[in-house]
């Protein structure tokens, strides 16, 4: 119970309330918490809402759940410079190759 208490302290609960996800957030979901099932499915919800919401891919792609969430991911890996940015711009610019924004 007290770990996790201490892992729920460490990265806060998501909520509706939250400012914008940023890059290192969204890196660390779908990375070092990824086998927490919780933030497993806020990180793939979250992208799912900003495809969604916000950037939309030609429904002609074909882009499956499971593919934009492994784009993002490898994205987020090799730029990790990148990771103080908003996640929303960040998920636009990892499947740009894809849906060709």
């Amino acid at each position: 119970m007290k770990r996790l208490f201490l892992m729920l302290a460490i990265i806060g609960l998501p909520t509706a309330a939250s400012a914008i996800m940023s890059g290192q957030q969204l890196h660390d979901y779908l990375t070092i918490y990824s086998n927490v099932l919780w933030a497993n499915g806020y990180a793939s919800g979250y992208i799912d809402g900003t495809i969604d919401a916000a950037l939309g891919c030609p429904s002609n792609k074909h882009l499956t759940h499971a593919q934009a969430w492994q784009l993002v991911k490898n994205y987020l890996e090799t730029h990790p410079e990148k990771w103080n940015m908003d996640a929303p711009p960040l998920i636009k610019e990892a499947l740009q190759p894809i849906c060709k924004y």
